[in-house]
């Protein structure tokens, strides 16, 4: 869900100008580095309160 909304959010701010191609990609793969840690963690949660 994030990654839809960051790409049609960065697209639409590319085509206007406010942002460049480079940037909306440097972000993306902020988001992706961003978005791993957070499901391990929730996994590593799930497993402790099954425990």
């Amino acid at each position: 869900m994030a990654n839809l909304l960051a790409i049609s959010g960065g697209s639409w701010m590319v085509v206007n100008g406010s942002l460049t191609l480079g940037e909306l990609t440097s972000f993306m793969m902020y988001l992706g580095l961003m978005i791993w840690p957070m499901l391990a963690l929730a996994w590593m949660f799930n497993i402790v309160e099954r425990g």
